[in-house]
């Protein structure tokens, strides 16, 4: 990846609106910002931990839909095994210039655990929170 690409990349990540809506909770995430509602979601779960990633487009290209579907539906059956409940949610691009991609802030993953999943799903960053309940981002 090239310097400008992967500036370019940095700065969508940091301003992607990581959006929870899921039984009943409805906030949005963002990088470096504390939340009170993670803080909350932390607490009704009993989790001092949680990790927001996805399986959409690994690399950061452009993937089929299809593609796109079928390896969210294994990150999920990974969840489950491990047994790491979820919320369901979606990162926005406010800009635009990425499509919108179907995510998961799993409860309870520490940052171990959440960057296994993401390299094997070929993602080069996800958001972890500690007690703290600020999402940092961290690259793979």
């Amino acid at each position: 990846m090239t310097a400008p690409h992967a500036d370019a990349l940095v700065a969508a990540y940091r301003r992607t609106e990581y959006r929870v809506e899921d039984r009943g909770y409805a906030f949005v995430l963002r990088v470096d910002e504390p939340s009170a509602a993670l803080r909350v979601c932390h607490d009704e779960f009993a989790v001092r931990c949680s990790a927001y990633l996805t399986a959409w487009n690994p690399r950061s290209q452009p993937t089929a839909r299809d593609v796109n579907r079928a390896a969210m539906q294994r990150l999920e059956a990974d969840l489950h095994a491990q047994r790491l409940p979820y919320l369901q949610g979606i990162g926005v691009d406010p800009a635009g210039d990425w499509r919108a991609e179907p995510s998961l802030l799993v409860l309870g993953a520490d940052q171990g655990t959440a960057l296994v999943l993401a390299q094997r799903y070929a993602q080069h960053a996800i958001l972890c929170t500690e007690a703290d309940a600020t999402p940092r981002l961290i690259f793979t």
